[in-house]
């Protein structure tokens, strides 16, 4: 039998520990990602950006589509930061409940504001024959409630 040494035994318990955390490390880097290009919008980009007739950017518009992409991207962060508490020790300050239910909660939202995209596309075809260019959002929305409800009740089983 072979003896481990304390540094192999926390290299084996680190790479362990990522084995069985992957979906919530997954479930944070979609996250951020999703910060990501919300700043990229507020900053003036456009690749990606559907914005009313005669606007170019999310500045241009202003209003609602201004306001959207500013609250987004706090909470992108927060919902990386919840996918990450439940894997991380740190995250014990806080009462465990606290964390699952905001994860439920995310995973909840997110979908339902995916099916409610995707019902609408649906429509859009039948009625019209023509797809929204935002479609593939909300498919971005399914994936992002998709992973925080599998991350919520993989750690309510924990």
């Amino acid at each position: 039998m072979k003896r481990i040494s304390g540094d192999q035994a926390s290299s084996t318990i680190s790479t362990s520990s990522w084995r069985m955390a992957w979906i919530e490390y997954l479930t944070c880097i979609w996250a951020l990602l999703f910060a990501v290009v919300h700043i990229y919008w507020v900053m003036g980009g456009t690749a990606g950006l559907v914005v009313p007739a005669g606007k170019t950017t999310v500045l241009a518009a202003g209003g609602p589509l201004l306001a959207i992409d500013i609250a987004a991207i706090p909470l992108c962060i927060i919902a990386g930061v919840i996918a990450l508490a439940l894997v991380q020790t740190w995250s014990r300050i806080i009462p465990r409940w606290i964390w699952l239910t905001t994860a439920w909660g995310a995973g909840v939202v997110l979908s339902l504001r995916a099916l409610v995209g995707l019902i609408q596309d649906a429509i859009d075809i039948i009625s019209h024959g023509t797809l929204d260019p935002m479609y593939a959002y909300d498919l971005w929305f399914l994936i992002g409630g998709l992973l925080f409800i599998v991350i919520a009740w993989r750690a309510g089983r924990r």
